[in-house]
């Protein structure tokens, strides 16, 4: 929760001019995921990675917090997600409620956050958008497409 905030605070200096560090096949994993409703906001704030790793860097120097600490948390989201979903075919299914599921409990925890009611509403969720898309093309979300696998 404290993570997002810091980030929302700092959402104002995030372009998309910066090149993502770590670029997968977006579009790859999205069809292998079975990603829908999801899908128009993963398109969209994709282009926001490199700028995001840029501001996790930045914020780390002045120690405010580690980036590993929220793409971990938000690993431990999906992984209790995916023990409701354990097939492939089944998490193929469920992958907008999985992505629906983790966002919720990313809000709960900025709800729960000390200051958190004198932020932007539209900032939070922006920046919420952001860091899950970041998790997705990280594969901390949803499952990485195999190369033996077609769909």
């Amino acid at each position: 929760g404290k993570i997002i905030t810091i980030l929302s605070k700092n959402l104002n200096g995030i372009n998309q001019n910066i090149e993502p560090e770590e670029a997968p096949d977006t579009s790859m994993k999205i069809s292998y995921n079975n990603v829908v409703t999801n899908k128009v906001i993963i398109e969209e704030y994709k282009i926001y990675q490199g700028t995001l790793n840029r501001l996790y860097t930045d914020l780390e120097n002045q120690g405010l917090f580690k980036k590993e600490s929220i793409l971990r948390y938000i690993k431990h989201l999906y992984l209790v997600e995916k023990q409701k979903h354990l097939t492939i075919d089944a998490k193929q299914k469920n992958a907008d409620l999985i992505l629906s599921n983790i966002k919720t409990a990313l809000w709960e925890k900025v709800d729960n956050t000390d200051g958190a009611s004198q932020l932007d509403g539209e900032a939070i969720e922006m920046c919420i958008d952001i860091v899950m898309v970041d998790a997705f093309m990280r594969c901390n979300i949803l499952e990485e497409p195999k190369a033996n696998d077609s769909k």
